[in-house]
């Protein structure tokens, strides 16, 4: 999905402004221009396997439509977005002398631009053309963008009712991947599900077009789409309507986000002896303040990664409350489209949900901390340090906390401090725990650890009637 942001005219505007220093042939621009050249001659010897591709692709969504019960859907992809790239195709063969655009590429014949992260480099022609752009050492983007091309007008029935939780999910969408175009909401993407999902989120009048032709590195080259809805956008006001959500409404707003911007998959343990459930939301430093209210339902920031992320029964709570709050014939269409992510969401409803490793004290969620010699601390981190103390202050009138300086938000109980219903709850838990981890023969110090905790609660009033 792409990871630009603006709120220009459309996708290439909303870039920083780059100056242009005298067009030095530097190590770095020869580079980008040497993989421009390996780009096109890939391209080029495999140019008529990739109109093949796209026109299958949209043939296969176009049957999943009718089969799916959206016949609506099924004639514009027919009459509508195949015949326009039959369009695109004819202007491909037409306007673009691949061998020829590597040759002035060979020569130097281009603009280089230097901006305050990344480097351009630029061939403009009169039908084309042709961008290359690298923002660090290791990954280089080259594009071939059409010049000429008409905007096809698109009419969308409502196939689903426009209603809070569908606004809710085009809000996470248009967070990640819109785009503000001369005020109206648009979006840019590669994937042909993307678009059909948010022309139906935006039922009505609609603008399309092919943005460019993607070269990519790694994967085949692909069609870029840009999308332009009959509405206003929004995307400016997005983080400020996000912290009036609730919890629920947050969860939705989730799902357009990870849909966008999302990866759902899965990952090892420590150990590498159990998968386990991963949603991971990816974000350049502009977009931070897009997800980070997520952290109120559970979603975690990496701290030397630009990751917002659930894992294991965090991941599969959310899945199973996502199932709960999507309207039945969003989940039909996300069936329909055979959306990766939703899929492996689908997936997640099939596992089991262990303990938190947490016990609730005065009406507070504490983790448990173990450490190898069976020692037990209940540690709270609040990341707000005014509400630390609030909360800090009110425990001290019943327990005996731990709130040290300057302690980036932690709050620690130990075991003994604890009532005889959190004891037997906390056994309760650790049991769980052990038990988790024996099944999948992991973790062998923690369970050491557990058993000596365990032997260590056992004489302590309360203890056993856990």
């Amino acid at each position: 999905s792409s990871q630009n942001e603006g709120e220009g005219e459309g996708p290439r505007k909303g870039r920083e402004t780059p100056n242009k220093p005298p067009q030095a042939m530097g190590e770095n621009v020869e580079k980008m221009l040497e993989e421009g050249v390996r780009r096109l001659e890939r391209f080029s010897a495999d140019a008529d396997e990739f109109w093949r591709r796209e026109v299958e692709k949209w043939s296969a969504i176009k049957e999943r439509l009718r089969n799916g019960g959206f016949p609506e859907l099924t004639e514009i992809v027919e009459k509508k977005i195949i015949k326009y790239i039959e369009e695109v195709r004819r202007w491909y063969e037409e306007y673009v002398d691949i061998k020829k655009l590597i040759e002035e590429l060979r020569r130097g014949d281009v603009i280089v631009n230097k901006g305050e992260k990344c480097l351009y480099v630029a061939m403009y022609r009169e039908h084309l053309s042709l961008m290359i752009e690298s923002c660090d050492s290791k990954n280089v983007i080259v594009r071939l963008v059409p010049k000429g091309l008409r905007r096809i007008e698109v009419y969308v029935p409502a196939v689903i009712d426009v209603d809070r939780s569908v606004e809710l999910i085009r809000m996470g969408l248009e967070a990640s991947d819109g785009w503000s175009y001369g005020g109206k909401a648009g979006m840019a993407t590669v994937n042909p599900w993307q678009v059909i999902l948010w022309a139906v989120m935006n039922p009505g009048k609609l603008k399309l077009y092919v943005e460019c032709i993607d070269l990519n590195e790694k994967n085949e080259p692909k069609m870029a789409w840009f999308i332009i809805a009959h509405r206003r956008s929004i995307k400016r006001s997005i983080p400020q309507l996000v912290q009036k959500l609730t919890d629920e409404e947050l969860m939705l707003y989730a799902w357009g986000a990870i849909l966008g911007d999302g990866w759902v998959s899965t990952t090892t343990e420590r150990e590498k002896v159990k998968l386990r459930p991963l949603i991971r939301l990816v974000y350049v430093s502009e977009k931070e303040k897009y997800w980070k209210p997520l952290e109120r339902i559970g979603f975690r920031k990496r701290q030397k990664k630009p990751h917002f992320e659930l894992v294991s029964s965090k991941a599969v709570r959310y899945a199973k409350k996502l199932m709960e709050l999507l309207p039945l014939k969003i989940r039909r269409l996300m069936d329909v489209l055979n959306i990766d992510k939703w899929e492996m969401i689908k997936r997640f409803l099939e596992y089991k949900i262990y303990s938190r490793g947490q016990i609730m004290v005065h009406g507070i969620p504490f983790t448990i901390t173990i450490d190898k010699y069976g020692g037990v601390k209940l540690r709270k981190q609040v990341n707000n340090l005014e509400l630390a103390a609030r909360i800090c202050d009110e425990l001290k009138k019943y327990y005996n906390v731990k709130c040290p300086p300057n302690n980036k938000g932690y709050i620690y109980i130990g075991y003994l401090e604890l009532k005889e219903d959190e004891i037997r709850e906390l056994i309760k838990v650790l049991c769980e725990r052990y038990k988790y981890y024996e099944e999948i023969d992991a973790f062998k110090s923690t369970r050491e650890g557990i058993r000596k905790a365990l032997r260590k609660l056992a004489p302590i009033k309360g203890a056993a009637a856990a």
